[in-house]
């Protein structure tokens, strides 16, 4: 199928309805996560009005908020390694299977079926971000290369600035570039995983226009989504500072609320419109990649300006004795399954 004749946008929304149950351990995932952080800074807002009005030591409540924002920003890094990127993965996969014309099983034994082609692929989640860990490094370096080679033209302020604008855009959504290489990796089918996705670095290289300004549209798109939520979420946070007035325990009060509202709105946009994006990107991926063999040249390119893509070649050899690398073949054309 040409990708000329493919409308990227409703495969996204196709692999999207296909795969609503993964919305909704979503929903359950991310409503959890609001709970906890109601429940865990309505501790430290509690302390901030004991140690503020009752024992009335002024400094201590923002040192207790302080204390409560590192602290839950270290547990969200950890659930979102553990938790969430497995919930993340499971649905690439899920996503990757309809692609290559599968059919999924219906209601929540999509998410277990999903879980299990992960798990067919990758021995445990570390491994899965550790992959990931690696083919952004190698992203992220070949944007550094393309920041460099903008420096040396002859622009003026105002478009230099401009041009670092865009290109801070284009190097911030590749996290979804990243999430289509991983689901080219699972969808080669080759148990070296490694050299799978050091082929979909290299396809990425070679078709990155049309795949790079997906990701950033909806990166864009998401960042707007997500500062509207923000705004509304706001409202609750601008009655407690009016009631409150300017107390110290309303200033820490209405720093809290500000904080609930910029998880509040994070979680919703991490819900419903970031599966969204990352089936946009994803499916734009695998058609533009079609019939295109990954370039030897571009290889030792990448391997001269990335660490982390010299690192992935050599997880790839490490595993290449007991799962033999497939040649530089070219990209398959997806066949979703709409039914």
């Amino acid at each position: 199928m040409s990708s000329q004749n493919v409308s990227y946008w409703s495969t996204a929304v196709m692999l999207i309805t296909r795969t609503l149950p993964y919305i909704g351990v979503n929903v359950a995932v991310y409503t959890t996560f609001f709970v906890v952080a109601l429940l865990w800074f309505g501790i430290f807002a509690g302390l901030a009005f004991v140690t503020g009005v009752l024992l009335k030591i002024p400094v201590l409540p923002f040192i207790l908020v302080f204390i409560g924002l590192a602290l839950f920003g270290g547990l969200s890094k950890w659930a979102q390694r553990y938790l969430l990127y497995m919930v993340k993965g499971a649905h690439i996969a899920a996503m990757t299977e309809l692609l290559k014309g599968g059919k999924l099983p219906d209601g929540m034994g999509q998410f277990k079926y999903g879980q299990q082609i992960i798990k067919e692929n990758f021995k445990d989640v570390s491994m899965l971000f550790a992959l990931d860990t690696l083919v952004t490094g190698a992203l992220k370096a070949l944007q550094r290369k393309a920041l460099r080679i903008s420096s040396w033209l002859p622009l003026p302020g105002s478009a230099r600035n401009l041009v670092n604008i865009i290109t801070q855009i284009l190097t911030r959504s590749l996290t979804y570039v990243d999430e289509a290489i991983l689901s080219y990796a699972i969808y080669r089918g080759e148990k070296n995983v490694w050299n799978s996705a050091r082929h979909g670095v290299l396809l990425y290289a070679q078709c990155y226009k049309p795949i790079l300004i997906t990701a950033a549209k909806t990166w864009v798109l998401g960042k707007v989504l997500g500062f509207v939520l923000f705004l509304v979420f706001l409202v609750p946070a601008g009655i407690i500072g009016a009631t409150l007035g300017s107390t110290d325990v309303g200033t820490v009060l209405t720093v809290l609320a500000v904080i609930v509202a910029a998880i509040a709105s994070w979680a919703i946009k991490a819900t419903f419109f970031e599966p969204f994006a990352m089936a946009y990107t994803l499916t734009t991926y695998h058609y533009e990649i079609v019939g295109v063999t990954p370039d030897p040249t571009w290889d030792a390119r990448i391997r001269k300006i990335s660490s982390k893509f010299t690192e992935l070649i050599g997880k790839a050899e490490e595993n290449a004795s007991d799962q033999p690398q497939l040649a530089f073949q070219p990209a398959p054309a997806p066949r979703p399954h709409a039914g």
